[in-house]
């Protein structure tokens, strides 16, 4: 069964549509209020700058680069852990679906 579905995203003032897990929304809504929330802090930081909106979301993406990688080096291997648990899950279900 396909549970997928299109949200429609406002993201750093421009509309996506973006085709989703239904159970997956909330998290999608919540990384676009985050990219919002981390452009307006960049532009409130540096009001006044040169700096456009292209730089601000240039921040915001190496702020989330460089958090991801933080937790990637202090999570490791039990993310991976957990992806391949997660995985070999997937798979045994939908063998037994095939069945």
């Amino acid at each position: 069964m396909n549970d997928k579905f299109t949200i429609h995203l406002k993201i750093a003032g421009g509309t996506y549509p973006i085709r989703i897990e239904r159970g997956e929304e909330e998290r999608y809504r919540k990384a676009a209020t985050m990219v919002d929330e981390g452009l307006a802090h960049y532009m409130e930081l540096y009001r006044g700058s040169e700096l456009n909106r292209e730089n601000f979301l240039a921040l915001v993406a190496f702020r989330f680069a460089f958090s991801f990688l933080s937790l990637d080096e202090s999570q490791g291997p039990e993310m991976i852990n957990r992806s391949v648990r997660a995985l070999i899950h997937d798979i045994e279900k939908y063998l037994e679906e095939k069945k």
